[in-house]
């Protein structure tokens, strides 16, 4: 019977694992068809036995709700600890540039000099 299908054979594996600690076997297949053409269409599927069934839908909406909180973690609106987070990365990024340029410039200089000069007379000064 499918449990569930997947975009991911990564996801469906993981769901596979899960479901072994729960003692259900179950198997993937379709995998190779999409992750050939990755169509995005849920066409790889999670099979278990008829009996196992309930307890697997259950084990995989479980992992669905959880995957759904993680991923509205992720985003969240800028407080005032991000906002000072990014200040401080943007003065360290520009005293760093300031720095690159100030070398670079500096070895431009040195390096007409020494071609106005010539390289003798640049030694001697």
């Amino acid at each position: 019977m499918v449990a569930g299908f997947f975009d991911f054979e990564s996801e469906a594996r993981l769901a596979v694992a899960r479901l072994r600690e729960e003692d259900i076997l179950s198997t993937i297949t379709h995998s190779i068809i999409a992750t050939t053409l990755p169509l995005g269409s849920g066409a790889i599927r999670l099979q278990v036995l008829e009996k196992d069934l309930p307890a697997a839908c259950r084990i995989l909406a479980e992992m669905n709700r959880n995957r759904q909180v993680e991923v509205a973690n992720l985003y969240h609106d800028p407080d005032e600890e991000d906002i000072s987070f990014l200040r401080e990365l943007d003065a360290s990024q520009r005293k760093s540039t300031f720095f690159w340029m100030l070398a670079a410039l500096f070895l431009i200089v040195f390096l007409i000099l020494r071609l106005a000069y010539g390289v003798n007379h640049f030694m001697t000064i």
